[in-house]
């Protein structure tokens, strides 16, 4: 009976580090997604930083165009 006693106190041991250590895992596992929804958040503001700077590159072509035409006349 002692046996068993103990038997069932090591398994009821090795229960609760297991399931501290799924804890543990879904912790990581938690920051690991925030840290990536933080990283797909910043590459989307460069995309969209990178999207603006070429509007502008392109309205600055258009006004040196414009500039080159109008010396030209």
């Amino acid at each position: 009976m002692l046996g068993g006693t103990i038997a069932l106190l090591g398994g009821t041991i090795a229960l609760l580090v297991g399931t501290i250590a799924l804890l543990v895992e879904t912790i990581a596992l938690l920051v690991g997604t925030i840290a990536l929804l933080v990283e797909t958040i910043a590459l989307l503001v460069g995309t969209i930083a990178l999207l603006v700077g070429t509007i502008a590159l392109l309205g600055e072509t258009i006004a040196l165009l414009v500039g080159t035409i109008a010396l030209h006349l």
